[in-house]
């Protein structure tokens, strides 16, 4: 009922603010398929294409939050401008690097945890009111991310609820579903992190770093100082 409530709010704003900024949290990356795939107990073709590996992670491992912010053209933010959304995952069982394993535990309170595992928002449901609450399929809005191709790789395979197969089909995907979207390191060629940069622009982050809505805010704030509607599509890190 509250995440429904939640997008029945998310409805009307997005009528009047039409810039869009999402992050994400998941659980780590997997740089080696073998290792990948011991963990995910199947076997992987292994390849190494970049953009293989990209999507055997995403397709394998949970989203564990998502972060959604809102503005217009005019920089002016709703009342509350970011929301955060939290997923179903359990650490103990889910797959996870052992680096985000220890992340979460030194971040997260055992109870936080346990939510997560037993209240978790269920990712078939999210993705019914995301796709009917006009934050999709609309080329009025504009989707901004920071080194995105994780971000909206997640989205994607969330809303879709299939595997991303190939670069040019999950580019298709997303310039179908979300329409124009950004990438701000793209854009600035920063060679350094979000944080980096806000701070390079004193740019002050509001919540914690490595919540999700506090970046996804983080991000549409820095994108309305430093950013601009060019590069539409290149997504940072997103290649063959």
């Amino acid at each position: 009922q509250n995440l429904a409530k939640t997008f029945s709010t998310i409805q009307k704003i997005v009528k009047k603010y039409k810039i869009i900024a999402i992050d994400t949290e998941f659980p780590g990356y997997f740089t080696d398929p073998i290792e990948l795939s011991l963990n995910i107990k199947k076997n992987l073709q292994t390849s190494k294409s970049n953009f293989d590996l990209f999507a055997n992670n995403i397709n394998n491992l949970k989203l564990i939050q998502l972060g959604i912010a809102f503005c217009d053209e005019r920089g002016n933010f709703p009342k509350p401008a970011a929301y955060s959304f939290y997923f179903q995952f359990d650490i103990d069982n889910d797959v996870c690097t052992n680096q985000s394993r220890e992340f979460l535990r030194e971040n997260f309170k055992p109870t936080d945890l346990r939510r997560f595992k037993e209240e978790g928002i269920d990712p078939v449901n999210f993705a019914n009111l995301f796709l009917t609450s006009g934050l999709t399929y609309n080329q009025d809005l504009k989707y901004i991310v920071f080194h995105g191709n994780q971000d909206i790789g997640y989205l994607i395979r969330n809303l879709t609820q299939t595997d991303i197969k190939s670069l040019q089909e999950f580019k298709s995907q997303y310039q179908q579903i979300l329409g124009r979207v950004f990438d701000l390191k793209q854009i600035t060629n920063w060679e350094f992190g979000l944080q980096n940069l806000a701070e390079k622009a004193k740019i002050y982050r509001e919540g914690l770093e490595h919540q999700a809505g506090s970046d996804a805010l983080l991000t549409l704030k820095l994108f309305m100082k430093e950013g601009s509607f060019e590069k539409e599509g290149e997504i940072h890190g997103l290649e063959e």
